[in-house]
């Protein structure tokens, strides 16, 4: 792979899991603010018997893996806006051609 490519890539990377990884852990905390991870329970089932750090972790994981797939469709669709004869969308003007790849 080329230097752009993977420079594009670290880019588009960054720009999809760091604001999913800050609202994740804000929504963790709220989420947890509201519930105890000791009731938890699947489908009002026993009690899942986690620990602290473990429901923690896994809500976590879970929180930021569904951010980042949200993050990363507004990113992809963001991408492929059509340009204007007034150039490119306002929301796009900052980022240029940062997220088209070209071979």
């Amino acid at each position: 792979m080329s230097q752009r490519i993977v420079s594009a890539i670290r880019q588009l990377a960054m720009t999809v899991l760091w604001p999913a990884f800050l609202v994740a852990a804000m929504l963790e905390g709220v989420l947890f603010v509201v519930v105890d991870p000791h009731d938890l329970r699947w489908f009002g089932g026993p009690s899942l018997g986690l620990s602290l750090t473990a429901a923690y972790s896994i809500t976590f994981l879970i929180l930021w893996a569904f951010l980042s797939l949200s993050s990363w469709l507004t990113a992809m669709m963001l991408r492929n806006l059509p340009d204007t004869a007034e150039g490119p969308p306002q929301v796009l003007a900052g980022l240029g051609d940062s997220f088209r790849i070209e071979p």
